[in-house]
């Protein structure tokens, strides 16, 4: 919300609302979900992708059934964007999509609060803002772990990082 352009929106998915008070703000919404949560166990880091890719599905639905977004951006609950990403957006052009792929990362256990890295695209998820208009298409965001077949280079991205969600 420190936003130098205003012209965003939030849109927020989750099983229950954090126990600080939310912003009220016609750009901010958080969707209450009732799915079921992934089970601990062996199996509880497929049924978090799942979850994740629940949430995201939730969070564009309703982000484009209510405001007409031209990008769109999966960030996590503990993800940090610069106050100038919109305004950047607007100036960068019409381009299909952008990679973020230098950023900073924080670290649980490191001398640094915050730490830089020139491979952010490979230790974070949220490091792509797509055209709205193509999400769209195919997605928005996919993993094969919901069904999805992927072509050949598609495919290569995912195993290349486990975590990547396709566009």
């Amino acid at each position: 919300f420190n936003s130098t352009d205003p012209n965003y929106c939030v849109v927020v998915a989750g099983h229950e609302p954090p126990a600080f008070e939310l912003p009220q703000d016609s750009r901010f919404k958080f969707l209450s979900l009732d799915h079921p949560l992934p089970p601990l166990g062996n199996e509880y880091y497929l049924a978090a992708i799942k979850d994740k890719l629940v949430k995201l599905a939730a969070a564009w639905n309703y982000a484009k059934s209510t405001w007409k977004s031209d990008y769109v951006m999966k960030l996590d609950w503990d993800d940090l964007v610069s106050s100038q990403l919109v305004d950047w957006l607007v100036s960068a052009g019409d381009e299909a999509g952008y990679l973020i792929k230098h950023g900073w990362v924080w670290r649980s256990g490191s001398p640094y609060i915050v730490q830089y890295t020139e491979q952010f695209d490979r230790v974070c998820g949220s490091c792509l803002i797509i055209r709205s208009d193509l999400a769209d298409k195919t997605g928005p965001f996919l993993h094969s772990l919901d069904g999805t077949r992927f072509d050949n280079v598609s495919l290569r991205m995912e195993a290349t990082n486990p975590r990547s969600l396709i566009p």
